[in-house]
C-alpha cells in the first residue's frame, strides 16, 4: 500500500502585514495542486492530510 502524507496545507491563509501576501496567498493553493498531482503521477492509495487543511483565522 503506499500513501503520500502532508500536514498544515492552510488553505486561504493569509498574511495581511506583508509584502507580496497575494502571491503567498495563492502559494498554498498552488503546493496543494502540486500534492495531488504527486499523488495521482505516483498512483497512491490514498492521501493522508494532517493538521489544519484550512487556515481558520478567528479563534
Amino acid at each position: 500500500m503506499n500513501f503520500l502524507h502532508t500536514a498544515d496545507i492552510h488553505l486561504g491563509k493569509t498574511y495581511r502585514t506583508s509584502t507580496g501576501e497575494d502571491e503567498r496567498y495563492e502559494d498554498f493553493f498552488r503546493m496543494l495542486g502540486t500534492i495531488v498531482s504527486a499523488a495521482i503521477t505516483e498512483q497512491v492509495d490514498f492521501v493522508l492530510i494532517a493538521g489544519d487543511l484550512l487556515a481558520n483565522e478567528y479563534r
